[in-house]
């Protein structure tokens, strides 16, 4: 996730870590947000929320 108006990291970084991260890697580019929880609303953290659960296979998960 990055805001499109963010002034401390430019969106371009975020694309070259997509791209970097192969052809799985999603980034959602969210208008209007600034950087990190400036912009983060109850919507927006509820979809975040949501995303690793709908992705990650726990089976797989390694604990660190």
């Amino acid at each position: 996730m990055h805001g499109n108006r963010d002034e401390y990291v430019p969106l371009e970084h975020c694309r070259a870590l997509v791209q970097a991260a192969g052809p799985t890697a999603t980034a959602w580019v969210v208008a209007g947000v600034g950087h990190a929880e400036n912009g983060a609303t109850d919507p927006l953290v509820e979809r975040i929320g949501c995303r690793p659960s709908a992705t990650i296979d726990p089976v797989r998960t390694i604990n660190l």
